[in-house]
């Protein structure tokens, strides 16, 4: 089985997560927003699966992999609900003139966008590959890949890089890092080297789109116009985009097929 060491690695996301995270939601849960506590726990419950999904396959608990893999259909479009209710609350902190999320906020929507596409491209691609094992244990873990800028922004001490802002100079050093290891796994385990490969580019992506146009006039009027759309429509469009993704890359019976 691919990747035998890698629950080490998945467990230590744990105390990464919780330092990372606490200033701005950990330390006051009663009074945190829901959109923070819907997209925590479904992004909790995600990299729970993942590394179940972990466990289970490498102590040859077949059935139980397959059954849990099933989660997915109750996780992804819930993760992507939970993602576009954050956005629509930084986009109102930011308009609000919230001390970080007025600078930052609609950089960092834009990055949360970008990555939720992928995670969506990325999820699918694990799923159509899931009778090729290292394919599909590559696109899972390199799911997780994608959560490592938010939580190495947040970790990293104020950096001092000539011409970028400590924040800039942060946020860049976590999205290079982040596909700097997807490189690095991709050299280390050739069978899977597209998934992470994949992941590195996206992690290049972030990094140039949020730049060039996370602070553009234009992307921060879009970004302001979520706290414009209701919460359940935003919600159920997250839970649609989650059941399409998943939808297209499941086997249709053939006689449905044919019916159709």
């Amino acid at each position: 089985m691919p990747f035998r060491h890698a629950g080490w690695a998945l467990l230590l996301l744990v105390p990464m997560i919780a330092v990372a995270f606490w200033p701005q939601y950990l330390h006051d849960l009663p009074h945190a927003a829901f959109a923070l506590h819907a997209h925590g726990i479904t992004a909790a419950l995600w990299i729970a699966l993942v590394f179940f999904q972990h466990w289970s396959i490498h102590q040859r608990r077949n059935g139980l992999h397959r059954t849990a893999g099933l989660g997915v259909f109750a996780i992804v479009p819930l993760f992507m609900a939970g993602a576009l209710l954050a956005m629509q609350s930084m986009a109102a902190k930011a308009l609000a003139g919230h001390p970080f999320y007025a600078p930052f906020g609609a950089m960092l929507g834009l990055d949360d966008a970008i990555a939720s596409i992928a995670f969506l491209f990325i999820v699918r691609a694990a799923l159509l590959h899931r009778h090729q094992v290292w394919l599909h244990a590559g696109y899972m873990i390199s799911t997780l890949l994608l959560v490592l800028p938010p939580i190495v922004t947040r970790l990293l001490p104020p950096m001092a890089i000539p011409g970028l802002s400590p924040f800039d100079a942060a946020y860049l050093t976590a999205e290079l890092s982040a596909g700097l290891i997807a490189v690095l796994l991709a050299l280390a385990y050739p069978r899977s080297r597209r998934p992470f490969l994949t992941v590195a580019a996206v992690t290049v992506a972030q990094a140039a789109l949020v730049e060039a146009l996370g602070r553009s006039a234009a992307w921060a009027a879009a970004f302001a116009a979520l706290t414009q759309i209701p919460t359940a429509v935003l919600a159920t469009i997250g839970i649609l985009a989650g059941a399409a993704t998943l939808w297209s890359a499941w086997p249709k019976p053939r006689a449905a097929l044919r019916a159709a």
